[in-house]
């Protein structure tokens, strides 16, 4: 079945003939099958935009030059991914303690902690759906069966990074201060924080590129990290996260492993990458020295 409307399917062969006619360099057939294999055409294409214009390849292009780019992404991707995990994990902690120990063990319940009633009824319709969809879960099972509902150490199990960072950014400022500074940051830039390393984290899960892609959530850093005329590019890429991350962990053994493997993973494809498209400043290095 076809849709007449749509390009047809080419096979490796087409394909390959495709992207010599856009100027890309293919030394070698069958090795560039390969990678069409296990890539996907499709998808292997995006991170060539930096070679082309429109679809015409700069002179010098190869196919491995791509590849590698695409190599590169995949191991910034696992990279990222293990340095926010700890973070999303820890926001459940503080959350649940400072809340249970100061509000009540149900106060994720208790929209008189909220700022926006309606947000807060938006949450309860979220985390509820997610209850039905886990109900056979030992823990949901035996809390509900018991009580009724969860203790709020157990309900932030249940929500999703991104539904756990709505709920801190609805909070009454009094109860986000606290929590904000056991992350070394503030009640103004803390939860847009929280939104952008969720939307960084859910691309790594997804396997969704990083590489010259503009993220959506905007970052808030202190105005000592830089002053640069290319701000915007900079505030869409990978670098403000960057900064973000360094102040989280604040210096320890976890960020410099996490830093240590950034630096050698951007040194080894300094050939085949380029800053700009992470929105690393040219100084990027001594300006998160003084993040």
């Amino acid at each position: 079945m076809n849709n007449d409307n749509m390009k047809p399917a080419l096979n490796y062969s087409e394909q390959l003939e495709t992207l010599r006619k856009r100027g890309l360099i293919i030394n070698n057939d069958a090795q560039a099958i390969n990678i069409l294999r296990f890539t996907n055409y499709y998808r292997l294409s995006a991170y060539s935009l930096g070679l082309r214009k429109d679809d015409v390849f700069f002179p010098g292009s190869t196919i491995e030059q791509i590849y590698d780019i695409y190599c590169f992404d995949e191991k910034l991707r696992h990279l990222f991914f293990e340095v926010i995990e700890p973070i999303e994990i820890r926001l459940r902690a503080e959350i649940s303690y400072h809340l249970s120990t100061n509000y009540g063990n149900i106060a994720h319940l208790n929209p008189e902690l909220v700022t926006d009633k309606k947000k807060h009824l938006a949450f309860l319709s979220l985390y509820y759906s997610g209850l039905n969809a886990s109900s056979a879960t030992p823990c949901v099972k035996h809390n509900i069966e018991k009580y009724g509902e969860l203790p709020i150490w157990a309900a932030v199990e249940t929500l999703t990074f991104g539904a756990l960072s709505k709920f801190y950014g609805n909070l009454k400022t009094g109860i986000q201060k606290p929590i904000a500074r056991t992350f070394n940051s503030d009640v103004r830039r803390f939860p847009g924080w929280l939104e952008s390393l969720c939307e960084l984290r859910n691309r790594c899960a997804h396997s969704n590129r990083l590489y010259n892609i503009s993220l959506t959530k905007n970052v808030k850093l202190y105005p000592n990290v830089f002053l640069i005329d290319d701000k915007e590019h900079i505030q869409n890429r990978i670098f403000p996260r960057l900064v973000v991350i360094k102040r989280i962990y604040n210096g320890t053994g976890k960020w410099s492993y996490f830093f240590n493997e950034l630096k050698k993973l951007i040194n080894e494809n300094a050939e085949s990458i380029n800053l700009h498209h992470l929105g690393m400043p040219e100084d990027w290095l001594d300006l998160i020295d003084n993040a």
